[in-house]
């Protein structure tokens, strides 16, 4: 009940900013910088947990870099599968992807996950 609630919230507020995104460009403009991922799973003793399969790309160059060698995705819709903190959803949503939406297994990314939720309005799924 309260994953469909947060997703029928999330949802509105994909509508609500598609149709004013320049207002949403200047409100992010006098937020505060988002905390690294790093500090979010630190913040939220997050580790990685071997029967998952976990590894945390923590380099923003690094993952800047991965997201650049797929080509252009400015105004493309992507959905990723396993985000974890997030650091590689951040800059999928900085090189100018129109949506965003992340499908996460586990549970632990929740909180670090609605930071970004709150910046960048994006549609979390968890599994």
């Amino acid at each position: 009940m309260v994953r469909l609630s947060f997703i029928r919230l999330t949802q509105s507020v994909v509508t609500e900013v598609s149709s004013s995104a320049s207002t949403v460009d200047a409100a992010l403009q006098r937020l505060p910088p988002l905390p690294s991922p790093k500090d979010l799973l630190r913040l939220y003793k997050i580790r990685a947990q071997r029967h998952l399969s976990q590894n945390f790309l923590l380099d923003n160059r690094l993952t800047n870099k991965i997201i650049t060698m797929t080509g252009n995705i400015k105004d493309c819709y992507v959905c990723e599968v396993g985000p974890g903190p997030g650091n590689i959803t951040r800059n999928i949503l900085q090189n100018g992807a129109k949506h965003v939406i992340v499908i996460e297994k586990d549970r632990r990314f929740l909180p670090a996950l609605e930071v970004i939720i709150l910046m960048f309005f994006v549609l979390i799924v968890m599994y």
